[in-house]
């Protein structure tokens, strides 16, 4: 495994898009919040305007609520809600990545990696 990196990265539950503006709940439907198992307490980062909030309560398989000092999302926003807790391990090798960001994002530690596979670029986002 010489030729790897081992990340580990916060578990990511549901990656999607925002169906209906709101400035204080996250509204996806067809999402499966309840389905995919959000619960208060999980990291959510808006992919498009980069913001992190947290998940206050589910309302329903479509809607959630976030925290207060979230500044809400808009219509066709991307975003993905992460697990405060669980990890995984992605092994990267060595001689794929092209260029590498790690930063700290709101007590979080982001990574950007750009990663050539097969002759094709790819980004790929995380958060520790």
């Amino acid at each position: 495994m010489a030729d790897y990196i081992n990340v580990k990265i916060k578990k990511q539950i549901i990656v999607d898009t925002v169906t209906t503006a709101s400035s204080t709940q996250l509204i996806a439907t067809g999402a499966g919040f309840q389905l995919n198992g959000v619960v208060a307490g999980d990291v959510v980062y808006n992919i498009t305007d980069p913001e992190f909030s947290t998940v206050v309560t589910v309302v329903d398989e479509n809607t959630i609520t976030l925290n207060a000092s979230s500044t809400g999302f808009s219509l066709s926003d991307d975003f993905v809600i992460m697990s405060p807790t669980l990890t995984e391990d992605y092994f990267i090798k060595i001689n794929s990545i092209t260029r590498a960001t790690i930063e700290n994002v709101g007590g979080l530690t982001r990574i950007a990696l750009a990663l050539r596979v097969g002759g094709s670029l790819i980004k790929s986002l995380g958060l520790i």
